[in-house]
């Protein structure tokens, strides 16, 4: 990552998941169906949603159905035969979005409209939604299958936002900002807790502030989920080696208290010893 305003950008704006619709017009009603669903993570401000439809009088159309793919988090193709005929959709759209998911900068959860047989296609390696592969319209309630992918897609979500803070914690934490880099890191944990990196970057931060015994916690929790972890392994040592020195002075400090309230009891005792012997 560049020492640019995009690192900028990442420390200061709330991280959102863009989606991209891909969708023949035919489908436009389940899309605004699926929508409504997505409600709740739009007015959490998890996400923002793109479509065709959004783009203004005047601009070139293609460009910038380009561009926005290109920007995209996660890709939601709605595939039905409309969707299949659709030389767009099919073999630019997806063909696009397939080459930016080889190269790890997106995600593609394709939702079925309709029972259609794309065997073969870019996209019957995928996992579907709904669950199971079941279409929308083998559902006897619609309702309840825009529910099923609006839960599927809530993961997907939480998991895109989990990386999305944790690249936001390495900026603070390559900026030497420990606490913004500690509290990123934590958004993750909370978004995606069975990622052992996440709970490594987290240590790494609590190193840097020299809290070593809290650090010492995530490495084991970090190595408690991958078990071959050896960053989290090495980060442990090196708390170790922080805290020794300050666990030392710490119960050298536990000892001479005892050792002070053994003397104020001895002390005690032989004065009663003694005032028991004057009264004899």
């Amino acid at each position: 990552m560049e020492d640019t305003q995009e690192d900028e950008e990442i420390s200061v704006t709330k991280p959102v998941v863009k989606i991209f619709w891909s969708y023949a017009h035919e489908n436009k009603k389940t899309r605004d169906a699926l929508e409504r669903h997505l409600g709740a993570l739009k007015h959490l401000g998890q996400i923002a949603m793109w479509h065709d439809q959004k783009i203004l009088p005047g601009t070139s159309w293609e460009e910038e159905i380009q561009k926005r793919l290109k920007s995209s988090d996660l890709v939601l193709p709605l595939i039905s035969d409309h969707f299949l005929n659709s030389h767009y959709c099919w073999d630019v759209e997806m063909r696009f979005a397939f080459e930016q998911w080889k190269e790890g900068k997106i995600a593609i959860v394709p939702v079925l409209v309709n029972s259609v047989d794309y065997q073969g296609t870019l996209i019957s390696d995928f996992q579907v939604l709904p669950t199971e592969g079941k279409a929308i319209n083998c559902w006897s309630d619609p309702e309840k299958a825009y529910t099923d992918i609006a839960v599927g897609i809530r993961k997907v979500v939480e998991t895109l936002l989990a990386k999305k803070w944790d690249q936001r914690g390495y900026v603070w934490y390559r900026l030497s900002q420990y606490d913004l880099a500690l509290s990123a890191y934590e958004e993750a944990i909370l978004l995606d807790p069975c990622n052992p990196s996440f709970h490594c970057d987290k240590a790494n931060a609590l190193l840097k502030l020299r809290q070593y015994e809290e650090a010492i916690k995530i490495y084991d929790a970090a190595i408690e989920l991958k078990s071959d972890l050896g960053l989290a392994f090495q980060g442990k040592g090196l708390a170790f080696e922080g805290f020794a020195p300050l666990a030392r002075e710490y119960y050298k400090k536990l000892a001479k208290q005892a050792f002070q309230k053994a003397n104020e009891l001895d002390g005690g005792n032989k004065r009663k010893k003694r005032q028991g012997g004057h009264q004899e």
